[in-house]
């Protein structure tokens, strides 16, 4: 009889929103908490070629203007980053409506984060 044993191993799982030329991703293994200011639930902002060039906090309430955005661990956040986020944030996710759920892509980026961590 052969006895085999498995290592447990946690998944790097992630999910990307695209469009306006970023990609918002969220990342399984990353830590914080929606409302903890000194260690925030946050979201990672790669450019069209996939290269990360910012992280933001995620809020419960989507942002409504660029000054809403809070920046994390990103100094200098390249100009105009902002406004494409919050366009981004109110976009309606075409994959939900297509089986009759009407949400925002924030609210679909808020859910997968939540998600991540129920798991």
């Amino acid at each position: 009889m052969e006895v085999l044993n498995e290592k447990s191993q946690l998944l790097n799982e992630m999910a990307r929103f695209r469009g306006f030329g970023i990609a918002i991703e969220v990342r399984s293994h990353d830590h914080g908490k929606i409302g903890n200011k000194s260690s925030p639930a946050h979201v990672h902002i790669l450019d069209s070629s996939d290269k990360e060039i910012a992280e933001i906090v995620l809020t419960i309430k989507p942002p409504q203007k660029s000054s809403d955005i809070e920046w994390y661990r990103t100094p200098n956040p390249p100009v105009g980053l902002a406004d494409k986020i919050v366009k981004l944030a109110k976009t309606e996710n075409k994959a939900m409506k297509k089986i009759g759920v009407v949400e925002t892509l924030w609210q679909s980026i808020l859910r997968v984060w939540v998600t991540f961590r129920e798991n």
